[in-house]
């Protein structure tokens, strides 16, 4: 166990999370993987760096409001390991940038320049405004991200210039937002403390614990409804709405009980899951 809170609390988690949640829905799309392999290396070392690197500019923040976070204080006792990584998964996602295909580095682009403005403080250069302090924004914003950084960004990167113009990718993109935005909520709604102190605006702080509950229901609804008109093998309509039943009965009934340790262990290693679904009906079934 304690394996696997430091992959978490090192952000190593939510980085391999990132890869695969973007391979399996590659498969999906059939998509040779072996087209992505640049792409995947890249994807894993810039989740990385923006993660240590905002959380790392953040935990003197938490401190100072005396708001006892594990996350952010993992940070704090390990500084220098912490700065290593940053350098190292800078230089990792440079190098691997250079390689990918020109379209896919101009999405990749636009998709980071949306996290670094809603993620990173960055009035050390002048720039006070950040997205996250926008009324509402912050889960739309990470949704976008990830559901972008899942569907177009590797159909760029194998060369499909004409996604972007395809009904149907359209729609999976859709399916992919839904699906982040669902896994996304409990985390706001198991942060309303430390999001108080930062003054964001989130769901759960504006609407309350149980209207939360019923925007987390009806993403669900909507995901499931879109999956199914598809067109997907129907067993991955089968496996992946299990999994988020699953998860929507764990964020109604215990996401008040969870440390935020076991919340990103079961929301972002849902991503996980999702892959090892999808992998198995694709190979197995």
């Amino acid at each position: 166990m304690k394996f696997i809170k430091n992959l978490i609390h090192s952000n190593i988690f939510i980085s391999i999370a990132a890869v695969v949640f973007m391979l399996a829905n590659a498969v999906l799309m059939q998509i040779e993987l072996n087209k992505l392999i640049i792409l995947s290396i890249h994807i894993f070392f810039s989740t990385w760096l923006v993660y240590q690197w905002s959380r790392k500019m953040y935990h003197e923040q938490m401190q100072e409001n005396e708001v006892v976070d594990e996350i952010y204080f993992f940070q704090l006792h390990h500084k220098k390991t912490t700065d290593y990584i940053i350098y190292f998964s800078f230089i990792i996602s440079l190098i691997t940038f250079l390689f990918l295909h020109n379209q896919t580095k101009l999405a990749i682009i636009f998709v980071g320049a949306i996290s670094i403005l809603y993620a990173l403080p960055l009035q050390k250069i002048g720039i006070s405004f950040r997205l996250r302090d926008v009324p509402f924004l912050k889960i739309f914003l990470i949704a976008f991200s990830w559901s972008a950084t899942a569907t177009f960004i590797p159909a760029l990167e194998a060369k499909n210039l004409f996604v972007l113009f395809d009904n149907y990718s359209w729609k999976f993109f859709a399916a992919q937002f839904l699906f982040i935005l669902f896994i996304t909520l409990p985390f706001d709604m198991s942060d309303m403390k430390n999001d108080k102190v930062q003054n964001l605006k989130t769901i759960p702080l504006l609407f309350g614990m149980k209207t939360s509950k019923v925007f987390l229901t009806i993403f669900f609804i909507a995901y499931v409804s879109i999956v199914f008109f598809l067109n997907i093998n129907s067993y991955y309509i089968i496996g992946i709405t299990l999994l988020c039943f699953v998860l929507l009965l764990i964020s109604i009934f215990y996401i008040d009980k969870l440390t935020k340790t076991e919340v990103m262990l079961v929301y972002d290693g849902s991503m996980i899951l999702y892959f090892f679904i999808v992998l198995f009906i694709k190979y197995i079934v």
